[in-house]
């Protein structure tokens, strides 16, 4: 109930990172339900980062120490890019992801909404995952995936998301 108070002054901002796998998609629309305006979010990138001047970035981002983030790649809304991760050119990243430490995504990967990118996992170029993929770690992920968790090398599903 203070958050309406709290968005009048135009120099408060807000970052908004609850992170747990299982309910990426219940903490997004638990950030759209305090119905802060996104000019109000900022996103915090680590000054040991490295992201190029061409990328275009929503709100409420966070991108963490020694990740890469190459030209041309687009990041929506409330995405936790961790330490070490490196995201490759012309990638796209929706809303409300999570790339774990040491993972690498390819060029030109196409990643929607709620997608979880588990512990060293490498995702290949021209890849298209869908909205609520859940990839455990080590996974490699060479083709296309929506609505599933996925393992293994290469990553095949297990369980369907629905």
């Amino acid at each position: 109930k203070d958050i309406p108070m709290l968005v009048q002054n135009k120099h408060h901002r807000f970052l908004f990172c609850l992170h747990r796998q299982d309910v990426l998609e219940e903490r997004h629309v638990l950030a759209s339900s305090f119905q802060i305006p996104g000019e109000c979010y900022t996103s915090f990138v680590h000054p040991r980062a490295y992201v190029a001047s061409s990328v275009r970035m929503g709100y409420s981002n966070i991108i963490l120490s020694s990740a890469s983030i190459q030209s041309d790649v687009v990041l929506g809304n409330f995405n936790v890019i961790n330490s070490n991760v490196t995201i490759e050119h012309e990638t796209k990243l929706g809303d409300g992801n999570f790339v774990a430490a040491n993972s690498c995504i390819g060029s030109k990967v196409k990643m929607g909404n709620y997608c979880f990118i588990g512990l060293n996992s490498a995702v290949r170029e021209n890849v298209t995952l869908g909205n609520n993929v859940f990839a455990g770690m080590c996974s490699l992920i060479i083709s296309d995936f929506s609505n599933c968790r996925i393992k293994g090398q290469p990553a095949k599903p297990y369980s369907t998301i629905q």
